[in-house]
């Protein structure tokens, strides 16, 4: 019995190395492309009491692009400084934009919280580069 049990030991441990293994052939990066979605990008309009008419136009071209009108990954929301300004000193410590309205962007909400990646005025050039940027029209 011990023979036995040695011989079928021995066979089955020299003969494993010798098996065939397939792989995936199917590369990470263009699985994850192809089954996982997009992390949004989270935007702030900050804004002083009310929004203007212009502002509010710019607001819509916006949340239009950010509603894939455009492929835009970024999630919108609007805050009054005068009625949230506890909130926003919190996210935003000293940086609050001298120039109202803004927009503040962050980093997507998986790669933790930080300090905001970009601060811009809320104007008609500065969305449209948002929009169209250099990069997204090469891809």
């Amino acid at each position: 019995m011990k023979k036995a049990l040695l011989l079928f030991f021995l066979i089955a441990t020299c003969g494993l190395p010798f098996q065939e293994v397939f792989a995936c052939t199917t590369p990470v990066f263009q699985y994850a492309m192809q089954r996982w979605g997009q992390d949004y990008y989270h935007g702030l309009v900050i804004y002083d009491g009310s929004l203007t008419e212009e502002d509010k136009a710019i607001l819509e071209k916006l949340q239009g692009a950010a509603n894939h009108d455009i492929p835009l990954n970024l999630s919108l929301e609007k805050i009054d400084i005068r009625a949230e300004k506890r909130t926003v000193k919190k996210l935003l410590g000293k940086n609050i934009p001298e120039q109202l309205s803004a927009l503040v962007i962050w980093y997507p909400m998986q790669m933790g919280f930080g300090p905001p990646v970009w601060t811009g005025s809320l104007t008609e050039p500065v969305i449209d580069k948002l929009i169209q940027s250099p990069v997204s029209e090469e891809i």
